[in-house]
């Protein structure tokens, strides 16, 4: 699955919308919201297929950020079993806690964690 695809399912099936407060590659200047990083890691574990991203949460308001934090990790656990319009299924998992990064050069609050996509 491409990260693209990935972006338009999450978009679709939460309640955050694309290239407002759901990102790819880089968050714009200024904004609050959730992103995912380029780079994806394959992997092949005990013959399961998974693609790890680094995922972003970026806010002025700490508590704001928390609150996202916590609605974007309850979407993935409730979502056991994805599917694409094409029938590709899938499952998403949170595999570290949260870690608060630091405030960027915008003062934003960062927070990171890594989020699998399991085939």
């Amino acid at each position: 699955m491409k990260t693209l695809q990935l972006i338009d399912f999450i978009s679709v099936e939460s309640n955050l919308t694309k290239d407002v407060d759901l990102f790819y590659l880089d968050i714009p200047l200024q904004t609050s919201g959730l992103w995912l990083q380029d780079s994806s890691v394959p992997s092949t574990f005990n013959g399961v297929d998974t693609t790890q991203y680094e995922v972003y949460i970026r806010n002025k308001d700490k508590a704001i950020a928390v609150d996202n934090i916590g609605y974007f990790k309850n979407w993935v656990e409730t979502n056991e079993k994805c599917e694409l319009p094409d029938g590709t299924t899938f499952r998403l998992t949170i595999d570290n806690n949260w870690d608060f990064l630091e405030k960027d050069s915008e003062n934003y609050y960062v927070f990171t964690s890594t989020l699998t996509l399991v085939v």
